[in-house]
């Protein structure tokens, strides 16, 4: 025979309702939602940081840039045939792991005593012309230097 277990006098039997589970439900909805912006937020910095690094690399391609010019303007003299000492754009692809992706347009304009430099550098990943005048990603990088140089100076 089975026997039940009786209460005593005044007590109601305590009743379940799932209220456990369903704290248990809400913390992890809310834990995940908190992951979820952790891993976008830090997701986001790091994206920041390397288009920080990727400027930074463009900057500096732009002013090597600029250095390559002014060699060509100094390195080659005007002579009676040649008064112009600036050669046509030139496209410059930069060796090395550290700047694979970026390429530099060197301009020169002037006469025989003032030049000015232009320097365009420019990071994407696709490659493709520099500047690049078309539509392009947010891995995009472009960095501008102009350079003036004065020659009839003692």
């Amino acid at each position: 025979m089975m026997t039940l277990n009786r209460l005593p006098q005044g007590r109601q039997p305590l009743r379940q309702h799932g209220m456990a589970i369903m704290s248990a439900l809400f913390i992890l909805v809310v834990l995940a939602v908190l992951a979820a912006f952790v891993v976008q937020v830090s997701t986001m910095q790091h994206l920041g940081s390397l288009q920080d690094l990727q400027s930074i690399r463009t900057y500096q391609a732009a002013r090597a840039g600029v250095e390559w010019g002014l060699y060509r303007v100094q390195d080659h003299p005007a002579d009676a045939a040649n008064s112009q000492k600036c050669d046509a754009p030139t496209n410059i692809t930069l060796p090395g792991d550290a700047f694979a992706g970026i390429t530099v347009n060197v301009s020169c304009t002037g006469s025989s005593t003032l030049y000015e430099i232009h320097s365009i550098a420019c990071y994407q990943p696709g490659g493709g012309a520099c500047p690049n005048t078309g539509a392009f990603d947010n891995n995009y990088v472009e960095r501008r230097i102009d350079v003036r140089l004065r020659t009839d100076t003692n």
